[in-house]
C-alpha cells in the first residue's frame, strides 16, 4: 500500500539520518564517533578526491578503518565503509594509474586490510560538517551498532472520519533509531 511505502520511506530516512525533533540519531548523525581528519594536499591544498591522485585517495580510502584499529588497540575493526554516491561513483570510474584498466574501487577492493564491503547512498552527500560528503567506516554487526524498529508496520481496522464521509485506517511504525553500543568502533571523515 502507499502508506506502508510512505512509512518505510521514513524509516529508511530516519536509519541515515536520525530525526532531529525527536533526538533520534541515524549512522550518520551518531554521537561520540572517532573522526577521521581528511588531509588537505590535493590540487591547491584540497581534502578533494578528484584534486588528488590514486595514491592519495588509497590513502584516505584506508585510513579511518586503520585509525580505529590503532586508536582501540586492535579490539575494533571495521570491515564496511559507506560513501556518498558520487564518491563511489568517482573511485569506481577512476583508473588506479597509468597502464592499468584497474578502477581504485577494484584495487581497494582486493588490496585493503579491513574493509570486505563498500556500500553507497546519496544521504551521505550533504551528512559531513558544513554539509560536506561523509565517509562513514564500521563493523557491520548488531552487537556494535543497530537499528531499532519494534513496529515495522502497523495497520488498524478502518473506521470512518468525524464526518462519516471517509474511511480512515490508521497505520504506524515505531523506532529507536540507530544505537551505536561502541561508539569508537564508527568512524566518520568529511569532505573528500
Amino acid at each position: 500500500s502507499l502508506c506502508r511505502q510512505q512509512l518505510q520511506r521514513k524509516l529508511d530516512d530516519i536509519a541515515f539520518n536520525g530525526d532531529t525533533p525527536s533526538g533520534v540519531k541515524g549512522a550518520l548523525t551518531l554521537a561520540s564517533t572517532a573522526t577521521y581528519t581528511v588531509t588537505a594536499d590535493g590540487d591547491g591544498a584540497s581534502k578533494l578526491w578528484s584534486a588528488k591522485d590514486a595514491d592519495k585517495v588509497l590513502r584516505d580510502m584506508n585510513e579511518p578503518a586503520a585509525q580505529v584499529v590503532k586508536d582501540t588497540k586492535g579490539i575494533e575493526v571495521p570491515n564496511t565503509m559507506l560513501l556518498p554516491i558520487s564518491l563511489y561513483e568517482h573511485v569506481a570510474g577512476r583508473r588506479i594509474g597509468d597502464g592499468t584498466s584497474t578502477s581504485i574501487l577494484a584495487y581497494f577492493r582486493a588490496n585493503t586490510a579491513h574493509i570486505t564491503e563498500v556500500a553507497r547512498t546519496h544521504k551521505a552527500e550533504t551528512a559531513g560538517a558544513g554539509s560536506t560528503t561523509r565517509v562513514m567506516c564500521y563493523e557491520k554487526n548488531p552487537a556494535k551498532l543497530e537499528f531499532v524498529v519494534p513496529v515495522v508496520f502497523e495497520q488498524f481496522a478502518p473506521g470512518t472520519s468525524e464526518s462519516g464521509l471517509e474511511v480512515v485506517t490508521v497505520c504506524h511504525i515505531r523506532t529507536a533509531g540507530m544505537i551505536n553500543h561502541r561508539p569508537k568502533s564508527v568512524i566518520y571523515g568529511d569532505g573528500q
